[in-house]
Formats: C-alpha cells, sequence, structure tokens
C-alpha cells in the first residue's frame, strides 16, 4: 500500500494539473464500492474516474480517482491504470464541450484503422453493456472515450512530445477534419493534452452536469459498472 500511494504521489508532482482530484487507494474494490462490488458481481475494477463538476451554486468539485490495489498485480499496473484514468478520461476534460465531443466523433471513425483497430476490439469486449445501456450514438462515443484512455496508457514520460505536431492532427483529423484520424494522430494528440497536465497549461472546461463514474476494467470482463453516482454505486453499498 505504501509502495502504491508512493506511485500515486510522484504521479501527482508530474502532473500538477490533477491537483484537484481526490485519489482513493485502497487494497480492494469491495473497500471502496461496497461489499456487493464483487469481482463476481461486477468484474475486476482496475481503477474507477467520477469527473470534477460545478454545482447550480457554482461550487468545484475537483473529482476523484479510484485504485483498488489488489487488483493491480504489479506497479506498472497501477501506472497504466493512474494513465488511463486521469491522462485519459480526465484529460478529455481539458477540451471543450465541442472539442471534446469532435475528438471522439473522430475516434468513433477508427475502427478500421491500423495500430487503433486492435484497441477498439479489446473495447468492444471490456465495454460490450455500453451497447446495451446506452443508445447506438451515444454508446460509441462513449466507447471512443474508451479507445482515448486506453491509448494513454502508452504515454512514456521519457519521451519528448511534439506539441506542433499533436495540434496539427487535432486541427486536421477532428476540427476541421480534411483527413481520418491514423494512429500517429492520436499518439500525437493524447501525448501533447497529457504535457499540457504536466506543464499545467491545460485545466478542466467541460464539467458534467452530474458525475458519472466511469471504470477501468480487466480484459474479458463481460460485465461494467458505468452509472451515476448515487445511483449504481448507491446499489453496490445497500
Amino acid at each position: 500500500m505504501a509502495e502504491a500511494k508512493a506511485v500515486v504521489a510522484e504521479f501527482r508532482r508530474e502532473y500538477p494539473a490533477v491537483e484537484a482530484v481526490t485519489f482513493v487507494v485502497k487494497e480492494t474494490q469491495e473497500d471502496i464500492y461496497g461489499p456487493q462490488a464483487t469481482k463476481e458481481n461486477v468484474g475486476v475494477i482496475l481503477g474507477g474516474y467520477f469527473p470534477g463538476t460545478v454545482d447550480r451554486a457554482g461550487r468545484f468539485s475537483g473529482g476523484r480517482c479510484d485504485l483498488p490495489v489488489a487488483s493491480l498485480h504489479s506497479l506498472s499496473d497501477l501506472r497504466r491504470s493512474l494513465h488511463h484514468e486521469l491522462l485519459g478520461h480526465f484529460a478529455l476534460n481539458t477540451f471543450t464541450p465541442e472539442e471534446k465531443r469532435a475528438v471522439l466523433t473522430a475516434i468513433a471513425n477508427t475502427r478500421s484503422q491500423e495500430g487503433i483497430a486492435p484497441i477498439w476490439e479489446q473495447v468492444d469486449k471490456n465495454y460490450a453493456c455500453f451497447s446495451t445501456r446506452y443508445s447506438p450514438d451515444e454508446a460509441e462515443l462513449r466507447k471512443a472515450e474508451e479507445v482515448y484512455a486506453t491509448a494513454c496508457e502508452y504515454i512514456r514520460s521519457d519521451r519528448r512530445t511534439d506539441i506542433g505536431a499533436g495540434l496539427k492532427s487535432l486541427r486536421e483529423t477532428c476540427i476541421e477534419r480534411t483527413r481520418p484520424m491514423l494512429a500517429t494522430d492520436l499518439a500525437r494528440i493524447t501525448e501533447m493534452v497529457a504535457e499540457g497536465l504536466r506543464d499545467r497549461t491545460r485545466s478542466q472546461q467541460t464539467f458534467p452536469r452530474e458525475p458519472s463514474a466511469q471504470f477501468f476494467m480487466a480484459e474479458n470482463t463481460e460485465r461494467v459498472l458505468f452509472g451515476k453516482k448515487g445511483s449504481h454505486l448507491k446499489e453496490l453499498n445497500q
């Protein structure tokens, strides 16, 4: 547990833009979500993220990142979960709502792209319930967000980020839509956004009206949790 908390502290130092996020590091997923959140009931949860919100009174909540240590087999897995939840889900909300939708729409059109197609296959397996829980269009955008978050798992801190290339990929494939997104574009965009979290030039711009939990599931998990905080999670805690 001490080693896990040290990794989280190191991540927060490297990406100070996530300072408002509350990190919940506990031994098991049941410790976080309640006794009903067993692997048999809900699958293996590798991490969870509740996005920051602003209520009607203008009060800001910085969001929450959950990390059940027992579900993670190594410190490398922990770093992967941090990348998925924060460099992925959190970072997407540093786009404006219009930009975020443009990015996800572009990713939704990459199912056959070399280098991205295998990620889509993994997401389709791990988040199959999206197809029955949401409308076809919304399910596809939610899966596209998981593709983005999965791509973020491979971001390397020791590699130089070409901000100009990332902006060019964003403009051409998401904003102007002059060409389809390639795997190199997705990598450049994710790296560019992560760099903004590192140098604090990016901050949250998209604020959901209600916090919605996004869970990083282990491979081959058929059931996932994806509901409003206080609804599905409340059921787990009963």
